[in-house]
């Protein structure tokens, strides 16, 4: 894995576990949230 890759992987980790402390209503927006950004990346990353 490309090293910007491995912290892109990382800092997602990161958020997901932050994500999870947050009350359920929250969850569900910041989830929606980091999926389209990853989203955004896939895309980028397969031009």
């Amino acid at each position: 894995m490309k090293l910007k890759y491995r912290i892109t992987y990382n800092s997602l980790k990161l958020l997901s576990n932050l994500v999870q402390s947050l009350n359920p209503s929250k969850q569900y927006c910041y989830a929606n949230k980091l999926g389209s950004i990853c989203y955004q990346l896939l895309k980028i990353r397969q031009k």
